[in-house]
């Protein structure tokens, strides 16, 4: 079975139009700039709705096993949407000060992880889409006497076989494996390259990174060095865009 990993959350931008791959079903999500969304693919399923105001989307997120979708327009501001009625209704609405860079939500989770440009990442609860006081900070989550910013939050991938460890992907190539209920950082990576994506084997003992210059990185849980590094682009006279795309294939 194979997986696309994209940048920038699953988006990619094709024109005037942003679309969504749902890995998860046959159905589709695609929004345009204006915050037209529309949600087709699976049998029976093409509707189309509008967000309260023109806003350009920059991410979404379908919440597995809820019928809910959350979108970010204009880069601060949420909104919950309830799937299951026959026209999608709007639930709630959340703005940030900060501009949300990525958005996660473990299956069967009853929270929604923001990461942000700073560095630093909220978290919301689902049931009233209410701001938690819990923020994990970029200086706590790093070095504490690291003065510069590790970049925005590219992507938060829960554990697969331990769901109180989050790992945290900043732009910079740091990543940090976060304990939720003892706030405190575990185990903190570092590869001197962008990073564009992480992808978790089911074991949860290793996990995989993407960087911008077509550097694929294998790393074990316990080791703070890849323990494999390889570059399939590196001879290859390829376009930006075909060298940040990265397919993962799990057997």
């Amino acid at each position: 079975m194979s997986r696309e990993i994209w940048p920038q959350n699953g988006l990619h931008s094709q024109g005037q139009m942003l679309k969504i791959n749902n890995n998860f079903s046959e159905t589709r999500f695609a929004g345009t700039r204006s915050g037209v969304v529309r949600i087709f693919g699976a049998k029976g399923v093409d509707v189309t709705f509008e967000h309260p105001t023109p806003t350009e989307l920059t991410s979404t997120i379908f919440i597995i096993n809820k019928g809910l979708l959350v979108t970010v327009g204009d880069g601060q501001s949420l909104y919950l949407w309830d799937l299951r009625p026959v026209k999608p209704v709007l639930l709630h609405t959340l703005r940030f000060t900060e501009r949300v860079s990525h958005i996660y939500s473990p299956v069967d989770s009853e929270w929604l992880y923001v990461g942000t440009e700073k560095g630093n990442i909220h978290i919301v609860q689902l049931l009233n889409f209410l701001l938690s006081s819990y923020t994990i900070h970029w200086n706590k989550a790093i070095e504490l006497s690291c003065r510069s910013r590790p970049g925005k939050i590219c992507q938060i991938e829960e554990n697969p076989t331990d769901s109180n460890k989050l790992l945290i992907g900043f732009e910079s190539g740091y990543l940090v494996s976060w304990n939720i209920s003892e706030k405190i950082a575990e185990t903190r990576y570092r590869c001197h390259a962008e990073l564009t994506c992480i992808f978790w084997h089911h074991e949860g003992k290793q996990f995989m990174t993407g960087h911008r210059d077509g550097l694929i990185a294998i790393w074990n849980v316990k080791s703070t060095e890849p323990t494999a590094k390889f570059n399939p682009h590196q001879d290859e006279k390829e376009s930006e865009a075909d060298r940040v795309r990265l397919v993962l294939l799990c057997r």
